[in-house]
């Protein structure tokens, strides 16, 4: 329902002593410079009503656009995917994280397991602590299809979720890299991790 406004302006006459009566103004030179005739009103006021075809506020879009204004301003999000969602899908989440704060990028990622452990591996823990990542309260979670609905990218590492995924988001495969010990698993998800800020970083370029 659009709503309409009016625009009211009203000229005063002060009557001084021993002057006319309010009723015996003359209003023409008014009625000329506002380029429209108006209507008496009470203490020697004329009123000039302007109807407003500029001014719309439909109740049902107004909370439509602010929630596409809020949703407008969130972060897209990257879905790591990996095992047991505490190894190399978390170094992949937090290394990515952190160089998309530090590019200025509207992403967030999240690491998720097709078979979650409780807890994150002793030497994963230590190895992310002394490059300046606390894992220490992180509890891995479970892939489900519904992190696909939320998801701009998704990036497996070894797992066959092409099916889950369904071409409903893009679907990148990380697979073989080496996992003898942290540091050589760290550097080889590093590096894949800054090709895709690069990626992002310049798509997000105007």
């Amino acid at each position: 329902m659009n709503c309409l406004a009016s625009l009211m302006v009203c000229v005063t006459a002060i009557a001084v002593a021993g002057s006319a009566g309010a009723a015996d103004i003359d209003w023409t030179k008014a009625d000329q410079a506002i380029g429209k005739k108006g209507a008496d009103q009470a203490g020697g006021v004329r009123k000039f009503s302007f109807p407003r075809s500029d001014l719309k506020v439909t109740g049902a879009h107004a909370p439509a656009q602010g929630l596409a204004a809020r949703s407008a301003r969130e972060p897209a999000r990257v879905v790591f995917v990996c095992e047991h969602g505490s190894v190399k899908s978390l170094i992949a989440t937090v290394y990515f994280n952190r160089s998309a704060q530090e590019r200025g990028l509207l992403y967030r990622a999240v690491a998720r397991g097709t078979a979650p452990e409780p807890v994150v591996p002793g030497p994963v823990q230590e190895g992310l602590r002394a490059d300046g990542f606390d894992v220490s309260k992180f509890k891995p979670q479970l892939f489900k299809a519904s992190d696909v609905d939320e998801a701009s990218l998704v990036v497996s590492f070894d797992q066959d979720i092409g099916k889950v995924v369904g071409g409903r988001a893009r679907h990148l495969r990380w697979d073989n890299l080496p996992g003898a010990d942290y540091a050589r698993v760290r550097d080889a998800i590093v590096r894949h991790v800054d090709a895709l800020v690069d990626e992002l970083a310049r798509s997000a370029s105007p």
